[in-house]
């Protein structure tokens, strides 16, 4: 596959690149390109390495991976239209899961746009339990990266746990549909970021009683890194409830945290935690907090979990 000769020192120690275009209905109401399109580009990257080591049948009948945990830095917004080009490699390999890191980079900006990493487990979906990966897997993973990636270490920072749902403020709840199921069989990991995006919304809209985003406003809040840990496949037919709180509050930054609980086992499907900054999208620069913003916060989650 032929790489831009601008973009290949960015994209030379991953040896799987896929290239997408961008889509215009990948944009949002900020005029850039929804968070969890990232993602989703992330993931074909990802199931393109899988396909080049032969690890990607998910039916059943031999092992197979699945995503515990993910991480995403956003670095730029991008917009329609641009390619972008998907580099994606093992960083860390262990007895039973492996790390994949992915390089995000902007044909159209010549840059890195965002980096992530997913950390994927070796699992047999017949018995539903880890194993180990196999010598062939090793071997196949050696075989591509020109030699055995580096041992397992702890990756993204620490590990995410999910407090009970009622000690967060705002919650909605959202039905899974049918077409959110893949190949796998469960619910489509993309979909978990898209539950706590809503999740995060409702938040803001209840916390803004003159509404949000207001007409004319050009300083708010973008999404500076995203980090998911999941715990267990959600099915269809299914109701997700997404609890959401503010914690970790930093100058001009703080975090918004999102259980995901699954209604049918009663549950945390998993925990989605996205580091917020504030942002001037004119002179496109981080921008301070608005004053009282973190007492309005604390005010406001104290009276939701009061009426509760």
């Amino acid at each position: 596959m032929h790489v831009p000769e601008e973009l290949q020192t960015l994209l030379a120690h991953y040896p799987v690149v896929t290239p997408l275009i961008v889509r215009w209905g990948e944009m949002d109401l900020n005029d850039h390109v929804n968070n969890v399109a990232y993602l989703r580009w992330v993931e074909e990257g990802r199931m393109d390495y899988l396909g080049r080591i032969d690890f990607d049948d998910f039916s059943g009948r031999q092992p197979a991976p699945i995503l515990a945990e993910s991480h995403c830095k956003y670095i730029i917004p991008l917009t329609y239209p641009d390619t972008v080009y998907i580099g994606t490699r093992v960083r860390e390999l262990g007895a039973d899961r492996f790390v994949l890191e992915t390089a995000i980079v902007s044909a159209r900006h010549k840059r890195l746009a965002a980096v992530a990493d997913a950390l994927m487990v070796v699992y047999d979906y017949r018995e539903r339990k880890k194993i180990d990966a196999t010598a062939s897997l090793v071997e196949a993973i050696s075989r591509l990266e020109g030699g055995q990636p580096g041992g397992l270490r702890t990756a993204g920072g620490p590990r995410l746990r999910p407090l009970p749902l009622e000690q967060y403020p705002v919650r909605i709840q959202i039905p899974t549909q049918w077409a959110h199921l893949d190949a796998a069989g469960h619910v489509n990991n993309t979909h978990h970021l898209r539950w706590g995006e809503s999740g995060r919304v409702a938040y803001l809209l209840a916390l803004e009683p003159d509404g949000w985003p207001q007409e004319g406003q050009t300083i708010g809040p973008i999404l500076a890194k995203l980090h998911t840990r999941y715990f267990a496949p959600v099915h269809f037919p299914d109701t997700v409830e997404v609890g959401t709180r503010c914690t970790d509050f930093a100058e001009g930054r703080f975090a918004m945290e999102s259980v995901l609980v699954s209604a049918k086992s009663g549950r945390p499907a998993a925990l989605v935690r996205g580091e917020i900054v504030y942002y001037d999208y004119q002179k496109l620069v981080k921008a301070p907090l608005p004053e009282g913003y973190v007492e309005r916060v604390h005010a406001f989650e104290a009276a939701c979990l009061a009426g509760a």
